[in-house]
Parts: C-alpha cells; structure tokens; sequence
C-alpha cells in the first residue's frame, strides 16, 4: 500500500511506542512494535522535537520558516518529503 499523501491542513504527531535517544544533534529512535530504526539529522532532530504536541504541518511550516532561512515552497516540500517517509515507517501519526 503506498503511503498516504500528506497535505498541509493534516494534522501530526510523534507516534506512540518509540524508544528514542539523542546523540549529538541527532535522534535516535527504535519502533518496538515494527523493529524501525531511524537516525535523525540535526534538522530533522528539530522538527521531531516540535512535535510533541500534534499540529498541523502549515503550522510546523511557519514555525521553521520562522527559525531558518529558506523559500517557505521549498520548506514545505522537504517537511512534506520528511513527514512521508516517517509516516510510512511508523514514526508520525496523522491525528
């Protein structure tokens, strides 16, 4: 099944179940229930950080297009490439 197609009015969250660690800047992170294991970068690591609490990915968009330099199209295309790729593996949760 392929992934599901994230917008930026989804609303998302970290997923329950993970065992995580930092290492450096980076996050570390295990899913017991499906044996995933991710590194996150230092970005990454960042957005992971800011979503504790669930929140739309506009709202993720604008706050690190508060915090880096960059084309808000572009930031929100990577979010929406990250969110994908941690969505399919268990890591985020669409709420």
């Amino acid at each position: 099944m392929p992934p599901e197609t994230l917008a930026p009015t989804h609303r998302v969250s970290r997923a329950q179940g993970l065992l995580t660690a930092a290492a450096g800047d980076n996050v570390l992170m295990l899913s017991i229930d499906s044996s995933v294991y991710c590194a996150l970068d230092e970005i990454a690591s960042d957005v992971w950080s800011r979503l504790a609490q669930p929140m739309t990915i506009a709202e993720l968009c604008d706050a690190v297009c508060h915090d880096y330099r960059g084309e808000r199209d572009q930031i929100l295309a990577d979010l929406l490439e990250l969110l994908t790729a941690l969505h399919a593996h268990g890591i985020i949760d669409v709420v």
